[in-house]
């Protein structure tokens, strides 16, 4: 994909990766349309042929809705959708280094979920701190939060 992001093609595709990463979209119909607001006028099989090669799927959302995500388990060398870098949990609070420009994002999908273990969070640009409940369990926490990144696992320290 590095060599087609200069065609238009490659260009769109990274658009609805983008699209993917921070908008909550439930259906096609949507994502055709928030690509024509952003230029690409594309039919609905095309569409289905970029969400195949670019391995999206829809699952099941923190409000009991759907939404389209990078496949948890492509292996393609793309980085995490949610931008998780890493993940470290000391005590009551954890510590979630994202790409520049996630964190925001990221804790407010974090807040929204409601996690059992989770009090609240605090986002910089590039820095999540979690605060947890005075109970919560360390692997239960890691847990809750593969339902918001998939690959949460794999990035902790």
């Amino acid at each position: 994909m590095q060599q087609a992001r200069n065609t238009a093609k490659g260009r769109r595709l990274e658009t609805i990766l983008n699209i993917v990463r921070f908008v909550k979209v439930d259906n096609q119909e949507t994502m055709l349309r928030l690509l024509s607001d952003r230029g690409y006028a594309v039919t609905q099989a095309t569409l289905s042929r970029d969400f195949a090669e670019l391995k999206i799927v829809k699952v099941p959302d923190s409000q009991g809705g759907y939404r389209y995500v990078p496949h948890p388990d492509d292996h393609t060398g793309r980085q995490s959708s949610s931008g998780l870098v890493s993940i470290e949990v000391s005590g009551q609070m954890a510590v979630i280094r994202t790409r520049p420009g996630y964190a925001n994002v990221l804790a407010a999908n974090i807040d929204d979920a409601r996690l059992a273990n989770v009090m609240g969070t605090v986002a910089g640009d590039d820095t999540v701190l979690v605060i947890l409940r005075e109970d919560a369990d360390k692997q239960a926490f890691i847990n809750e939060l593969t339902t918001i990144m998939p690959d949460v696992k794999q990035r902790q320290i």
